[in-house]
């Protein structure tokens, strides 16, 4: 990258007031939330990160205006950065292929960024969130996982990443023995892309989370992550709000649950599950040791569905996170609940709706019951 010289713009400013203060000691992380702010303000950043003696430890260049060619010209410097553990560029569409008054090859951002982690030693967590990738892009960076040996949390949201790319991602798994928290969300994954990745993760245990949430699949694609929660593959946390999966698929994956060691959070909000799959789950959680958190709120629960839960409650005492807010149960199923978290000790949070008035007072009561766990449990760590 260039020196610059002459008139400083706005951007370039702003960037080196806040790598001064990194300079200082006064802080050890840049973060840069400006859509004004264009390439040339990559320069002096560039030249900061560059040097031996970098103190910098956090980046997060987010809603700018940065162009494919700036990425370009910027990103070497992390090529040899030994300080920089945490990178975060988004919404700033490195995948566009006209870019900067210049034609690029799909990919050449990723290609680049790619060719950058093979050498470096140190960057932990990449959030490339909202950046026009498509799965060109992601085939480009993945090509880095099998011998990167550092990145623990890769963070590829909104990305337009369809089963393609999600196979692309499985196959780069490869002989990867650090990469523990991957993120896909609101991308357009189908029942194949799902299975591809839950077969890329079959075999490896240092894959604690995955996030699929705002997706394009649907309960047939439970069977997969069925399997992967049943082989114990390392999944101790699981995000597949908003996505299609219905009774059936809650089945489904009530049965898995039911063999579970390792899975602690589970994220079904907004499934379209209803009092049939709620049912299945209570069931299987009744003898489960593990799960800890549990998020079914957005769905079509109801007063059976609830019964169901009240009496898991009964015998459940690892469960300590249980969100159900914008169901379909009413009085009775509120009723109901109270009741079992009255008995419950091990129960520090469960989420209600406020709408129901004649309901007011059992969810007082219910927060009062799990409040009371909540301080125990404090006291005994």
């Amino acid at each position: 990258m260039v020196s610059y010289l002459g008139t400083k713009t706005r951007g370039m400013k702003l960037a080196e007031a806040k790598l001064i203060r990194i300079a200082r000691g006064d802080s050890t992380s840049l973060e840069i939330l400006d859509d004004d702010v264009w390439d040339n303000a990559l320069i002096p950043i560039f030249f900061f990160l560059s040097k031996p003696d970098c103190s910098c430890r956090s980046v997060a260049l987010k809603k700018n205006r940065f162009t494919t060619m700036g990425f370009a010209d910027f990103i070497p410097c992390l090529a040899t950065n030994s300080s920089v553990e945490t990178f975060r560029y988004a919404e700033n569409c490195i995948g566009s292929a006209v870019d900067g008054g210049k034609t690029w090859a799909v990919g050449t951002g990723a290609q680049l960024l790619a060719d950058v982690l093979r050498t470096n030693c140190t960057l932990l967590e990449l959030d490339l969130d909202d950046n026009n990738l498509s799965d060109e892009g992601v085939a480009c960076l993945t090509l880095m996982l099998p011998t990167n040996t550092t990145l623990q949390t890769l963070r590829l949201t909104r990305n337009k990443i369809t089963d393609e790319g999600a196979s692309k991602i499985a196959e780069g798994f490869g002989d990867n023995t650090t990469l523990t928290s991957l993120d896909l969300d609101g991308n357009f994954i189908s029942d194949a892309g799902v299975g591809a990745l839950i077969k890329g993760l079959l075999g490896r245990r240092c894959t604690k989370r995955l996030g699929l949430r705002n997706n394009r699949f649907t309960g047939q694609a439970m069977e997969h992550v069925a399997r992967a929660i049943q082989a114990s593959t390392g999944l101790e946390e699981l995000n597949l709000r908003y996505n299609d999966i219905g009774d059936d698929g809650a089945c489904i994956l009530a049965e898995a649950l039911s063999a579970n060691s390792l899975l602690k959070t589970l994220h079904l909000s907004s499934t379209r599950i209803g009092c049939k799959g709620c049912s299945r789950i209570a069931e299987c959680l009744a003898q489960n040791t593990t799960l800890q958190k549990l998020y079914l709120d957005i769905n079509n629960i109801e007063d059976a569905g609830c019964a169901s839960l009240a009496c898991m409650l009964g015998s459940n005492c690892s469960l300590v996170h249980l969100d159900l807010q914008m169901n379909n149960f009413g009085a009775d199923g509120y009723r109901q609940l109270e009741q079992a978290v009255k008995s419950n000790t091990g129960l520090g949070h469960l989420g209600l709706s406020k709408s129901i008035l004649s309901s007011k007072e059992v969810v007082e009561s219910i927060q009062a019951s799990t409040e009371a766990n909540r301080a125990r449990l404090e006291e005994h760590t």
